[in-house]
């Protein structure tokens, strides 16, 4: 299903409200961090909270309305389209 146009947020006003809300909401990410590598250094426990902390990303992002951009609505996504997706690849450059 593609989203109506009546009920689709422009990608300048897309971009506004992520900007806004992950400039507000998270951290910058740490350059010495090691992305989507697990057990590269730390220990047991570094890991399990850095899982936490991802999950805990991913629920505060979904609860801003900032995943599952391109999944329909009907199935807990937002409905929105690919550039919508970029704009928030974008936007959280820098960020964790």
């Amino acid at each position: 299903m593609t989203p109506s146009p009546e009920n689709t947020e422009t990608l300048d006003e897309f971009r506004d409200r992520a900007r806004t809300w992950i400039r507000a909401n998270l951290r910058p990410a740490d350059p010495e961090a090691h992305i989507g590598v697990l057990r590269a250094e730390g220990t047991d426990e570094e890991e399990l909270a850095a899982v936490a902390r991802e999950r805990e990303l991913q629920r505060i992002l979904f609860d801003a309305g900032l995943a599952g951009i391109c999944f329909p609505r009907e199935y807990g996504g937002q409905g929105l389209t690919r550039a919508h997706q970029r704009v928030l690849d974008e936007e959280l450059a820098g960020f964790e």
